[in-house]
């Protein structure tokens, strides 16, 4: 089953339990559902935004984590969306995303490794952060990340890459304690794994 984001479900319990519900009305659990994380949408490019509030963020924080549940995948689109339409042009990249997650994952056809950000550590005014395989940034140098101090407000970041991980640091954080990177409902984002799929949304705290 190929699921395309609902507009209201931005809660995680509320996701959550549609998935589930969805689960069991396919057989009991034994389907699997796929989803498309939400495209970037509303007016004009964000290239950072405070941690709480906006439909988009909530909205993919609630996808992320409906993935714990079993049969479940998603396919990331944070990179294909259009600043002011929800629906991204670009269907075709969509659909064979999409694909690829299915076979990869249901099918034992191919493979579909989405990177993934697995921690951080400190070292003084700089916060790494490590992924799951090789990142590169597309298009220039690496955009979409902010950093937080003691005080918990975010400020834009500025990241240099080093294989499997990414050193933030900014001018204006001198104790980093927090990062997220593609936190916003539009974001400006440009980073991939080298075989091509975006790196989705994270936050390195709730």
């Amino acid at each position: 089953m190929l699921e395309k984001q609902g507009a209201n479900q931005g809660k995680r319990r509320d996701k959550e339990e549609l998935t589930a519900g969805q689960l069991h009305a396919v057989h009991h659990g034994d389907k699997v559902i796929h989803q498309k994380d939400l495209c970037c949408k509303h007016k004009g490019a964000q290239h950072h935004a405070e941690v709480a509030g906006g439909d988009g963020k909530a909205l993919r924080d609630a996808q992320a984590h409906a993935l714990h549940l079993p049969n479940t995948g998603m396919a990331c689109a944070i990179d294909l969306g259009e600043a002011y339409d929800i629906h991204p042009k670009n269907k075709q990249e969509v659909g064979k995303r999409l694909a690829q997650a299915a076979l990869a994952k249901t099918y034992n056809k191919g493979t579909y490794e989405v990177p993934a950000f697995l921690g951080y550590r400190i070292s003084g005014r700089t916060l790494i952060l490590s992924f799951d395989q090789e990142v590169v940034a597309k298009e220039g140098t690496p955009k979409g990340f902010i950093l937080a101090g003691p005080d918990g407000k975010y400020v834009p970041a500025q990241a240099i890459i080093r294989g499997k991980e990414v050193i933030l640091q900014s001018d204006r954080i001198e104790i980093p304690t927090a990062a997220c990177y593609a936190w916003a409902d539009n974001p400006v984002c440009n980073l991939y794994g080298k075989n091509g799929l975006p790196v989705p949304p994270f936050r390195t705290r709730e």
